[in-house]
């Protein structure tokens, strides 16, 4: 793991998920709770700009949605059922998105409760998308624009009971109600490098 980029819990396997950023192959890390790589999740693609992951019951996602030169027609979002840190090569499915508003760079895949997806972007001014309920396999998914962000988001995860996001920068953790999706509380964090990677622990609690 040379830029982690994206962080899940996933508590059926009792670890957690990260991707690396940019020019990585097709995989997926999963850690375990005192730091170590447990294994990888592979797959046969050759993702172009992998910013994020996320895990919602027993699917996990990997977000290939960077976009620094804001010229891609379309981003993708790999996902895999009960998936394993055990180093096999499996099998992917994917979801293809756009923007209604033309390309944006991104850095967060979010999944709610009920299993609905939002891409961040990262932009100054940045906004929220939301997928399609139940987004088709064929073809390409338009996005739909529902609320502004904070600036240069790299990360967020819905909190428990689904009312609140918590959002990375590269300065703070934005807290955001997740049907105004106006901020409700920040807090800095602690100064790194570069800040790409949150998510809850396993226990929820923290």
């Amino acid at each position: 793991i040379t830029e982690s980029s994206g962080l899940a819990t996933d508590p059926a396997g009792s670890l957690y998920w990260t991707v690396n950023d940019s020019g990585d192959r097709g995989v997926a890390y999963g850690i375990g709770l005192d730091g170590t790589v447990q294994g990888t999740l592979n797959f046969r693609a050759q993702p172009r700009d992998v910013e994020a992951v996320a895990v919602h019951e027993d699917r996990l996602y990997v977000a290939d949605i960077g976009d620094n030169g804001g010229q891609r027609d379309f981003v993708r979002v790999y996902f895999f059922t009960n998936p394993r840190a055990n180093g096999l090569t499996v099998t992917y499915h994917a979801y293809d998105f756009s923007y209604p508003d033309g390309p944006h760079n991104a850095e967060a895949l979010l999944v709610n409760e009920s299993g609905r997806l939002f891409v961040v972007t990262k932009e100054r001014e940045a906004a929220i998308y939301e997928a399609p309920a139940k987004p088709d396999r064929e073809g390409v998914n338009e996005l739909e624009k529902v609320g502004s962000a904070p600036s240069n988001v790299t990360d967020g995860t819905f909190l428990p009971g689904g009312e609140r996001i918590a959002l990375l920068t590269y300065s703070s953790v934005e807290v955001i109600d997740a049907t105004s999706y106006e901020v409700v509380v920040s807090a800095p964090i602690p100064d790194q490098p570069q800040a790409e990677s949150l998510t809850l622990s396993l226990d929820q609690t923290s």
